[in-house]
């Protein structure tokens, strides 16, 4: 009976504890940082297919953080536009022959590059750590749709075949929507 008691109990504080505060988790609460604030505008905007990426950087010169923290957006940016003409040759590209597909496939790859230049940080958050004397910077860039719809175009020009399906209505209202987007919030 004693037994029954005490498991009783120990169950009773197990289950007590762990609903008396949402924001705590096995000893972890809930933490608030700069990367939650970029990351709910970042959402939004990949909702409205415009590419954004967060990078942090972090030094205990404010540039060199700063250029980390792009370089770091940037390098996450073209892993999302690989991720997007993959999807793009999958939904759109997928019935030309094996060879046109290889052809643009490599030509977005290759744009890919030049693009990530074209890249803008939207906005950055800087922290300064006086313990360390150093400066940790969340920077949210995002990659103008414009250029990146340009590119698509770019790379299926010369193929009539891929032509015809990378300019597809419903792949160019979906491009254009995304400009639309990035214009009205960013005047750009």
């Amino acid at each position: 009976m004693k037994r029954i008691l005490i498991s009783l109990i120990a169950i009773a504080l197990v289950f007590g504890c762990s609903s008396s505060n949402p924001n705590k988790v096995a000893g972890y609460k809930v933490a608030e940082t700069p990367t939650t604030e970029l990351d709910a505008i970042k959402k939004a905007l990949n909702k409205k297919n415009v590419m954004a990426e967060i990078g942090i950087g972090e030094s205990t010169d404010e540039m060199v953080a700063m250029t980390i923290a792009q370089d770091a957006g940037r390098a996450a940016i073209g892993v999302s536009m690989g991720d997007q003409v993959k999807r793009l040759s999958e939904q759109y590209v997928q019935n030309v022959s094996g060879e046109a597909k290889q052809i643009w496939e490599e030509k977005t790859n290759h744009v890919t590059a030049e693009l990530l230049r074209g890249t803008t940080a939207m906005k950055s958050i800087t922290l300064y750590n006086e313990e360390k004397a150093s400066y940790k910077i969340y920077t949210l860039m995002v990659l103008d749709p414009g250029m990146f719809k340009e590119a698509l175009n770019n790379a299926s020009a010369g193929n009539d075949e891929l032509e015809l399906r990378v300019k597809s209505a419903d792949m160019q209202q979906r491009l254009d929507e995304a400009v639309k987007e990035y214009q009205q919030h960013y005047g750009r």
